[in-house]
């Protein structure tokens, strides 16, 4: 009989707290690797939310012919868009002062975005065409009918089924973590040491594992170094952190947020490094890399023969279930990228040990050969980011 599972999602700013249940479902592939493996499904309802994208921010690079200060470009750009733009001047050793500005643009609109540089170009001329060097793409989730419990469990739902690039769990500082304060130092969702023993062994074990708050702001990668994500109940909007100030939004326009910034690299990669670039772009591909999603698979137990394998094998698919509960598919793949490391050692060691007797040791078949291991793809929450990254093209060029 198939079970069900729940983990209690937690509030930072409150006692409140709500259930998100996973049920237990055969993973329903053909491919080998998934065979005798059950699926962990969220009960929630994906058709219960619409699901739209936006350009958060944009940020452009202009050179202009006639050094200025930044308040004039800014003036000729607030002119345009009517709202006002952050305008940062560049300074480099081997640039003229005031020569170079970095511009950011706030849920823009190609085409005013280019009125608004045509405007700076043509009073202070410009010897090259602006280059993109930032972008955050979002994609929002909104409940049909309003309703907080339904927005805390689809944050949990993102938080545990977000899989972003796996080198984000080695990298320094680059670790799910997740914060509801600014004062305040993240709280790493698995904890990262420098010690290299200890950290094999915070992958692999639960104990010190910290399950993210779900009204604290989710981060994957390091910040100014993009791809960098985040994951969040959007229940204000126009924050400054400086001032204190934002908006607190109506209940029917609160929303689950994932958003990614991406930097040169990421956009010249994808063709993307003057403005007129973003003409033919296309948000679709943003999808895999950048706004994927996957379910975790567990050995089905309950066809093995009783005994001392069996209870073996049910207490190392109970620890990663408690893994992915606590710290979501990326969570539980570096757990099995450490426990496959451990075994590997082990192996050797012993191969040794029976190769002086004369003596080898039987192979042992593993499942999760594949790229992405004992995961498998999370079809309806792809789907429905893949359609609203279809129709941001068209939104943005408006």
């Amino acid at each position: 009989m198939l079970k069900a599972y729940s983990v209690t999602l937690r509030c930072a700013k409150s006692a409140r707290i709500t259930e998100l249940v996973f049920h237990e479902r055969e993973a329903g592939k053909t491919q080998r690797r998934f065979q005798g493996r059950n699926v962990l499904i969220p009960d929630i309802n994906l058709g219960d939310f619409t699901c739209s994208a936006v350009v958060d921010w944009l940020d452009v690079l202009i050179r202009v012919g006639k050094p200025t200060q930044f308040q004039w470009v800014k003036k000729a750009l607030d002119g345009v868009t009517g709202q006002s733009c952050y305008v940062w001047e560049v300074k480099d050793a081997g640039l003229i002062k005031g020569s170079l500005y970095r511009v950011r643009f706030q849920e823009p609109r190609l085409g005013l975005v280019r009125e608004a540089v045509d405007a700076v170009v043509a009073r202070f001329g410009s010897p090259a065409r602006p280059d993109v060097v930032g972008m955050e793409v979002s994609i929002d989730f909104t409940p049909k009918v309003a309703s907080d419990e339904m927005r805390r469990k689809l944050v949990g739902v993102l938080q545990r089924h977000h899989m972003p690039d796996r080198t984000m769990m080695f990298r320094e500082g680059t670790r799910p973590r997740f914060s509801w304060k600014q004062a305040l130092r993240p709280s790493f969702v698995v904890p990262l040491s420098k010690n290299a023993r200890v950290n094999e062994s915070h992958l692999r074990s639960n104990e010190n594992d910290k399950p993210p708050a779900v009204d604290a702001t989710y981060y994957v990668g390091r910040k100014h170094f993009p791809p960098m994500w985040r994951i969040m109940d959007k229940i204000v909007d126009r924050q400054n952190r400086a001032t204190g100030r934002h908006l607190d939004l109506p209940e029917d326009r609160r929303r689950v947020r994932i958003e990614v910034e991406l930097g040169v690299k990421q956009l010249v990669e994808r063709g993307v490094r003057e403005l007129d670039d973003l003409e033919e772009f296309n948000f679709v591909p943003l999808q895999k890399p950048y706004f994927q999603f996957m379910q975790p698979t567990f050995l089905d137990t309950s066809r093995l023969p009783a005994g001392r394998r069996r209870m073996f094998a049910e207490f190392h698919e109970s620890e990663r279930r408690t893994k992915f509960l606590n710290a979501g598919v990326l969570g539980l793949d570096a757990m099995d990228g450490a426990l496959t490391r451990e075994r590997s050692m082990n192996r050797k060691e012993l191969v040794a040990r029976l190769r002086a007797k004369c003596k080898k040791l039987q192979a042992v078949p593993r499942a999760g050969k594949g790229t992405t291991g004992t995961l498998i793809a999370y079809d309806e929450l792809n789907a429905k980011a893949e359609t609203a990254l279809r129709h941001l093209g068209a939104k943005f060029r408006k």
